[in-house]
């Protein structure tokens, strides 16, 4: 068990307010009839296909987690790759940092646990690739459908149009930029890092474009329950919105982060409302996609971690790197 240092303690202070900052900030014209909309909003039908979307995407996310750990020399089957995965999500939910998701499969190979750091590193930057690859996409869209974007006609283009462009060249073999950047063990890993051209590559790459997409058109559901119409502005207000929240890991889980975000693009991507204020559709919306995508996946594995034993299936030694 991760044990709390004086350093861990304060940064997880100062998490929390700036959790409590974006809270405010996003929520500040929410009033009590509102909240009341928000629950009267909720409906079955909506709820339930984005229950399903969001256990897709999971399972995408776990996928792509099992041909990580393969591709790491890890063994593991399917269903041991799942449950660490939500191991993964509830261990991130409460620690500072999501630092704790970094264990997520120490108890696979305890005997080389850089092995297994580093193969949580590469699925997170799969995770990211995939998130702003499909925000350039968004963004780009966006520009071509109305010609501008706030703060600027090529911000957002730019914003996620750059770090798209290194993921890239990362994945293509193109890695002479990392010959240049200090020589930490964060940086060597990316010569770990498969390329596209790799069967592995590939898939994790392929699985992290359709686990996103998959949570782009969750999303869109959820604002759609809200009073948000608009199908193809809907999907583009959800890439958008996750492509910001990427470089504002500031909060817990993304609370805060997340309706500002949704609010943001709810406003500047052309939705229609139809009689529901953007910052209802959008603290509505991140309740239901913090419940379906956050606590019930760290729920789901807090329980199964718990109730099952830990088996070590780590590699065999002639396959240790």
């Amino acid at each position: 068990m991760q044990r709390f240092t004086g350093k861990s303690v304060g940064f997880l202070i100062v998490k929390i307010g700036v959790t409590a900052l974006f809270v405010v900030l996003a929520n500040r014209s929410i009033h009590i009839a509102d909240v009341s909309w928000i629950a009267g909003r909720v409906e079955p039908l909506h709820l339930a296909l984005a229950f399903v979307l969001g256990v897709a995407g999971l399972l995408a996310q776990a996928a792509r987690w099992h041909v990580v750990l393969r591709h790491q020399g890890l063994h593991s089957d399917l269903r041991t790759s799942l449950r660490t995965f939500l191991w993964g999500t509830a261990l991130a939910f409460v620690t500072p940092g999501r630092v704790g998701e970094f264990a997520r499969g120490l108890e696979l190979a305890p005997q080389h646990k850089v092995q297994s750091v580093v193969a949580v590193f590469v699925d997170k930057l799969f995770a990211f690739g995939g998130c702003v690859l499909v925000a350039a996409v968004c963004a780009s869209v966006q520009m071509v459908r109305h010609g501008t974007l706030v703060v600027g006609n090529w911000s957002w283009v730019a914003a996620f149009g750059g770090p798209a462009l290194l993921f890239a060249l990362l994945v293509r073999g193109k890695r002479r930029w990392v010959q240049f950047l200090p020589r930490w063990r964060i940086v060597t890993a990316l010569e770990e890092v498969p390329g596209a051209d790799s069967i592995d590559g590939s898939r994790m790459l392929v699985l992290s474009l359709l686990s996103q997409t998959l949570l782009l058109v969750q999303t869109a559901v959820v604002f759609s329950m809200f009073g948000c119409s608009g199908s193809a502005a809907l999907i583009l207000a959800a890439g958008l919105a996750y492509g910001l929240m990427t470089f504002l890991p500031f909060s817990i889980a993304n609370i805060g982060v997340r309706e500002y975000s949704f609010g943001m693009f709810l406003t500047t991507t052309g939705i229609a409302l139809n009689g529901t204020s953007a910052a209802g559709a959008a603290l509505g919306s991140s309740m239901v996609i913090l419940a379906l995508n956050v606590v019930l996946p760290a729920a789901v594995g807090l329980v199964w971690s718990l109730l099952e034993e830990p088996r070590s299936t780590g590699p065999a030694p002639s396959e240790v790197r």
